[in-house]
């Protein structure tokens, strides 16, 4: 697995190239110090990916971001991805009172309001 560690700032921009990219990532927000000075940071992990695609997707944050540098840090790991025996279609407890209590809503509003 391979962590770049750069500057929190266009994260939208970011994310858009990841996904350019196509690249699966996780991306934690930190703070950090570089040359004596605190930032705000973000780590982003790239797992299953070779150490070329780290380093061009490091150049091209660096670039987009216009940074003078995005650290790259290899890190040894074992991934495996664990199947869940529930179907993907399967709501949450959460999501379906969300959705109950919005359906609710709209009800209402149509009622009264005549949405």
């Amino acid at each position: 697995m391979y962590r770049l560690l750069t500057e929190r700032k266009n994260i939208r921009g970011v994310r858009k190239l990841l996904v350019r990219l196509h690249l699966d990532y996780y991306i934690f927000f930190g703070v950090g110090g570089y040359h004596l000075s605190s930032e705000r940071t973000m780590a982003i992990e790239l797992d299953m990916v070779t150490r070329d695609t780290a380093r061009e997707a490091a150049t091209e944050i660096g670039r987009l971001n216009r940074q003078e540098s995005v650290l790259i840090q290899e890190v040894p790991v074992v991934s495996e991805l664990v199947r869940t025996s529930h179907p993907i279609s399967a709501k949450a407890p959460l999501s379906r009172a969300w959705a109950v209590w919005l359906s609710s809503i709209r009800l209402f509003c149509r009622a009264v309001i005549g949405l």
